[in-house]
């Protein structure tokens, strides 16, 4: 009974943090709409905070495994989350309007420090809690259920969990219907922000009420280095000693001092041929920078195309969050995986960069045919009208940037797990998000530069206050050359690259002999 306590409990804290990644998804529009931001000065906001939620799980998971153990990182991750959404949910104008003195309005003038404060907070709050759930709650997931592999009897409800995880990602379609709806329909900001909050900091309580019922495991005690100067030392003892404590041994001293040294050297060259093959891989992830860039301009540039478009399907008003829901959705389609044993791990993985360019060439031409239609019926002026286009035109580029970012954590990661040293395995994926939330980060100069070049002779900037007075298909089609060479180039590295590993089994001949340079 404990354990289904623990899986239901779990279940709310992920219910939890699904509804609070669809209201972060519009904040692009709370940004435009309420602080009347520039489309540019809200996509660098925006931007900056998503590609920290990618980088930051890297650090968050050395936390987890060195220092705070899995229960300890998602109680931080839970009190981070509710704190950050309650702060978000009070940099509302209506909410301290009384205390500071401000109108109530949501209007620029209606922001005041004090809101200001607590929106940035509230940010950095959410970032940390999104970044420390995502290396946290599926290990604590998994170590729950340890407890049902040693009962004999399987219950009804042991039964369903397995069928649930047989199902594997697709259960988030379920999950998602409910946020959809939640964040559609609710207009007030104050209320959208305020109902995460409070779903959030209801599943932290109901979480923490049976802390007492989970399973823990502590973090290890030894670094790195000292796991493995112990495993390299188990061959040293079998035939020269023990070296590092001074034990009692029969070998003579000069044997003995002659064995540490000859560990001390084994370290030594493995540390070197390490550090070799990270420094080799670095070009290849550079190249996955670009796609971050690209990835970029989903909850900014496409979301605020979307908002004032005609979301109509027949008589059916479809709310611009399905195309969150479906961006989700790609980024679970797999469209390789039958080939994972055939093509090498390092072809597969410059897909996501091949679907970086198709994805830029689409979304130029669909822009080119927005801003027709915003001039053929005289919206440049008109930033609130929609415009008589339909949304659905933008389901072809989502459907290849959800490519982009479920390719490059699949597939990049596949290759990325075969190159690099055992000890940096384990962070392979949040190693390869991180690199596309550098990107992302690196977006905000890249439009900055674009914007500069583009404003070279006394032309106009491509960006401009209003999306309909932009020219936002001329920054996609750099982005599609810029996609497009890069391609190019990691072909010529990865045609280039020395691997470590040439088939796919390398990595069990690997745990049983020491790394070679090649």
């Amino acid at each position: 009974m404990a354990t289904r306590r623990s899986f239901i409990r779990i279940a709310v804290l992920q219910c939890a943090n699904i509804i609070a990644a669809y209201i972060m998804y519009v904040l692009m529009t709370y940004l435009t709409d309420v602080w009347k931001l520039s489309i540019t000065q809200a996509a660098a906001i925006v931007n900056v905070y998503s590609g920290l939620v990618a980088i930051m799980p890297i650090g968050m998971a050395f936390l987890l495994n060195h220092c705070l153990g899995i229960y300890w990182m998602l109680f931080l991750s839970s009190v981070t989350y509710s704190i950050g959404l309650s702060f978000l949910a009070m940099s509302t104008p209506p909410f301290l309007s009384k205390v500071t003195g401000t109108c109530s309005e949501y209007e620029p003038a209606c922001i005041g420090k004090i809101q200001s404060i607590f929106f940035y907070v509230g940010l950095a709050l959410i970032a940390v809690g999104k970044s420390s759930h995502s290396v946290s709650v599926k290990s604590f997931w998994e170590v729950q259920e340890e407890n049902q592999e040693h009962e004999e009897k399987q219950t009804k409800f042991q039964e369903f969990l397995q069928k649930l995880k047989e199902m594997g990602d697709f259960q988030v379609i379920l999950a998602s219907v409910a946020p959809i709806i939640l964040v559609a329909y609710i207009k007030p900001w104050t209320v959208r922000f305020g109902i995460p909050a409070i779903f959030s900091v209801v599943a932290t309580l109901i979480f923490l009420s049976s802390s007492w019922s989970y399973n823990f495991i502590k973090p290890p005690q030894t670094s790195g280095i000292r796991s493995l100067s112990l495993s390299r030392s188990h061959h040293t003892k079998s035939s020269k000693g023990v070296c590092e404590d001074g034990a009692a041994t029969t070998l003579p001293s000069q044997t003995l001092e002659e064995g540490c040294n000859n560990e001390l050297r084994l370290l030594r060259t493995e540390g070197a041929n390490e550090t070799r093959v990270i420094l080799r891989i670095i070009p290849m992830w550079i190249t996955f920078v670009v796609c971050g860039i690209v990835i970029s301009t989903g909850n900014t540039y496409f979301l605020e195309q979307a908002n004032h478009m005609n979301n109509k399907l027949g008589s059916l008003h479809v709310p611009v969050e399905f195309l969150f829901w479906y961006y989700n959705m790609t980024k679970l389609s797999k469209t390789f995986e039958i080939f994972k044993n055939i093509i090498p791990a390092s072809l597969l993985a410059s897909c996501p960069i091949f679907y970086s360019a198709i994805c830029c060439i689409i979304a130029a031409r669909v822009e080119f045919k927005r801003l027709h239609v915003v001039k053929k019926y005289g919206l440049i002026d008109k930033p609130e009208d929609t415009i008589p286009m339909s949304m659905f035109w933008l389901l072809p580029q989502l459907f290849f940037l959800g490519l982009i970012e479920g390719s490059a954590e699949n597939y990049f990661s596949d290759f990325c797990a075969q190159e690099v040293p055992d000890l940096m395995k384990r962070y392979v994926l949040f190693l390869s998000k991180g690199v596309l939330g550098a990107g992302t980060i690196g977006s905000v100069f890249f439009v900055y530069i674009v914007e500069k070049v583009s404003q070279r002779g006394g032309r106009l900037s491509w960006f401009q206050d209003t999306l309909n007075r932009s020219s936002l298909d001329n920054y996609y089609w750099v982005l599609a050359v810029l996609t497009s060479i890069n391609f190019v180039v990691y072909l010529v590295l990865a045609c280039r690259f020395m691997y470590r590993c040439l088939k796919r089994e390398c990595e069990r001949e690997y745990e049983s002999t020491p790394p070679s340079i090649i």
